[in-house]
């Protein structure tokens, strides 16, 4: 083989009627035949991505984010601390059962996004719809934090509960997560 030929698959030198790649440089090492287009995935060649791995990371983020959500809404959201006693109120209590829901309708949205892998009309109608349920999700708990951070409780010293920061700060993070995955074209 000529040193000075263009990297590429070539007859192989070792083994009439087969392909190996020349990377330049040097004769890489022979493949086994693998069917259609072997010699574009041999050799050390960089194989192609599929859209579902390429979309893995944003669908991790995102659900992490969702069961982040789910555990905050059940976790304490107000707690009282008194001169007697001490009371807290679960986000179960509150609106917790609401951002449950949302989460859960966002579920199927993000396993139909991560898995529609030649609809991409259907994974950005459910990317969309999981952004309009991570918006309210983002909105009410934001809303919650704010009405329990400025309730005045009297004797009881008043104070956001652990659930209820874990529910602002895993429904904002869902939210960018979503519109990461919008705004990247490599994840639609």
């Amino acid at each position: 083989m000529n040193t000075q030929a263009a990297p590429g698959w070539y007859p192989d030198p070792e083994i009439p009627g087969q392909q190996r790649y020349w990377d330049g440089s040097a004769w890489q090492q022979a493949a086994p035949l693998a069917g259609p287009g072997w010699p574009q995935a041999a050799a050390g060649r960089p194989r192609e991505v599929s859209p579902v791995s390429r979309r893995a990371p944003i669908v991790a983020w995102a659900g992490l984010s969702l069961l982040l959500l789910i555990v905050g809404s059940i976790g304490p959201w107000i707690v009282a601390h008194g001169p007697l006693f001490d009371l807290s109120a679960n986000g179960t209590d509150k609106d917790g059962v609401v951002l449950i829901g949302l989460a859960v309708l966002t579920i199927p949205l993000l396993a139909g996004y991560a898995l529609a892998s030649s609809l991409k009309l259907a994974r950005l109608i459910s990317l969309g719809c999981a952004c309009f349920f991570a918006l309210l999700a983002t909105i009410l708990s934001i809303i919650d934090w704010a009405d329990v951070n400025g309730e005045d409780g009297g004797v009881l010293d008043i104070s956001v509960g652990w659930g209820l920061w874990l529910a602002v700060a895993a429904a904002i993070s869902l939210l960018v997560s979503l519109i990461v995955a919008f705004a990247v074209r490599r994840f639609r």
